[in-house]
């Protein structure tokens, strides 16, 4: 800022002696304004990757170490295929395979990205079936964040579409038509065997000791957790939002107060605060 005085950290003024002179703030001219923009442009990326890496360091050093993934190499290990991964590695998306070994999982993309999710560190493991979403998922809650890529995470999650969202909103019915009947059993027959695959893995994950918890839909309701408004569903041990991001994982043991405001006869809403 043209004017400012920044003052010296103190261990540099009382190094310096009195007759000390330093320049407080330059000034560049050029004849050809490109250049300036290209070498401002090429300062505020390189600070900008310092940020970055700074922010990154930090991340990583505040992440307690987990335990080591002990890979099954006896027999068939449990697997799914075609996965999306939430929030991705890289790119728009992130797609690969997730594995039961001894004692975890481990997600490999196409690009040989690899995330291990430890038994010890997931506080809770949730399915959720297709049955009234695009999507079948499998969500880990964990009790300590860990990298995902650049990012500390909580949340990881893994999906697969069922049917393409256009393709769901460009369905039009049209009573009777035999087309559109046969559509339909199709549409039910992809959902019903997805489920059932993701439903097999997680019966062998479950003999492994990871308790998976599902969603109870039919006493779900419409709620605000962030910015916008989602379908909330509760399980036997949490209040839970797994499609949209962020997601919204609440452990009900962890609940002291649950206190409601603004409960009015003439009003349809009301506000709910888990302290």
């Amino acid at each position: 800022t043209p004017g400012q005085t920044i003052p010296l950290p103190q261990p540099l003024q009382n190094n310096l002696p009195g007759t000390a002179t330093y320049i407080r703030e330059l000034s560049y001219r050029s004849l050809e304004f490109k250049n300036i923009n290209n070498s401002l442009r090429l300062i505020k990326e390189l600070k900008k990757r310092y940020t970055s890496r700074e922010s990154e360091n930090r991340d990583r050093a505040s992440i307690a170490t987990q335990e080591t993934l002990v890979l099954s190499k006896v027999g068939r290990n449990a697997k799914l295929t075609e996965l999306q991964l939430r929030p991705n590695l890289s790119g728009r998306k992130t797609v690969g395979a997730l594995e039961l070994h001894t004692n975890g999982f481990r997600f490999t993309s196409s690009k040989n990205e690899i995330v291990d999710i430890v038994f010890k560190n997931i506080k809770h493991a949730f399915f959720q079936p297709a049955d009234n979403e695009l999507i079948v998922l499998i969500h880990f809650h964990l009790h300590g964040e860990v990298m995902l890529g650049k990012k500390k995470v909580k949340d990881i999650q893994l999906m697969r579409e069922v049917m393409e969202s256009s393709s769901a909103l460009d369905n039009v019915r049209r009573g009777m038509d035999p087309d559109e009947i046969e559509e339909e059993q199709r549409d039910r027959m992809i959902r019903k065997r997805n489920n059932d695959e993701f439903k097999r893995f997680v019966d062998e994950a479950s003999g492994k000791g990871v308790e998976f918890d599902t969603p109870f839909r039919d006493i779900g309701f419409h709620g605000v957790p962030f910015k916008t408004s989602v379908f909330l569903m509760p399980t036997l041990y949490c209040l839970v939002d797994l499609i949209e991001t962020p997601f919204f994982v609440l452990t009900m043991d962890e609940v002291e107060i649950a206190h409601f405001e603004r409960i009015v006869q003439s009003l349809r809403n009301f506000d709910l605060v888990f302290v």
